[in-house]
């Protein structure tokens, strides 16, 4: 299905900037071109604008203590276990596990829960026994050290033990946004945060402009409130499977997530 009609998308932003600066809409909106130097700078402040939204400041005065993690920036995404592997590569994307357990898909097995650990557990556990294969049982996030002219640093999943089989795994994590471009236009959040992103875009630009926290800076702190409340209002609501891990102890390891005597209840059903 096709975008709202009232998202905005780069060109829109661009536009915005461009008539703020004295520069027109440019070609866009039907104004004259814009110089080089124009495009340029038109483009970084809408790529600061969006950084200004995805990683908001605190704005006390208007109930946001803190910055606020969005949730349609926390995708679930599958993910190929091969057989007898032990990692997976994450995407360039990654910015961090959300939650501390992921899950494990198997076709001849119900959906099974591996907590995520340190490294040093994952270490601990492969100098027992190297050679250990099955279904994994516990997970770790380890950052990667090489980088090159065309890539930052990444992150890998590292499991154990090693994978007696193929498994899919399933995991959310927090998403780091790439720029607005001619093939994906839109930012994240879509048109009911659009007006957030416009003023955002054009806090930066009075602030390069005139050097100057004004109007559209304080548009933009009640814009992202409005944005922040939205979003809690319509996160999603997920209490997930509570079961009981009790089975999961090899080479002395073990985790509980005993939560004293409380049962939930659901359709009738009681989990402990």
């Amino acid at each position: 299905m096709p975008e709202s009609t009232l998202a905005y998308k780069k060109s829109d932003l661009e536009s915005e900037v461009g008539l703020f600066l004295g520069y027109g809409r440019g070609t866009e909106g039907g104004d004259t071109a814009w110089t080089t130097a124009q495009q340029a700078a038109i483009e970084s402040i809408v790529k600061s604008g969006q950084r200004q939204v995805y990683t908001n400041p605190a704005v006390p005065e208007l109930g946001v203590p803190a910055a606020h993690n969005w949730s349609f920036l926390k995708p679930t995404v599958s993910f190929a276990l091969a057989s007898a592997a032990d990692t997976i590569a994450l995407p360039a994307d990654f910015g961090g596990m959300d939650g501390d357990d992921l899950t494990l898909l198997d076709s001849d097995r119900p959906v099974y829960r591996i907590p995520l650990v340190g490294e040093g557990e994952i270490r601990r556990q492969f100098a027992i026994d190297a050679d250990a294969t099955g279904q994994p049982r516990m997970a770790a996030v380890r950052p990667l050290k090489e980088r090159s002219g065309v890539r930052g640093q990444r992150f890998e999943l590292l499991l154990w033990p090693i994978a007696d089989q193929a498994y899919t795994v399933e995991l959310t994590y927090y998403l780091l946004p790439d720029a607005l471009t001619g093939d994906a236009p839109y930012v994240y959040g879509g048109a009911a945060h659009a007006e957030t992103f416009l003023e955002s875009c054009l806090s930066i630009a009075e602030q390069r402009l005139d050097d100057a926290m004004t109007v559209h800076t304080e548009k933009f702190k009640e814009r992202l409130a409005a944005s922040i409340a939205h979003d809690r209002r319509h996160k999603p609501q997920h209490l997930g499977y509570n079961r009981d891990l009790s089975d999961q102890r090899r080479g002395g390891w073990q985790r509980q997530h005993g939560r004293g005597d409380l049962v939930v209840t659901w359709e009738g059903v009681e989990y402990e």
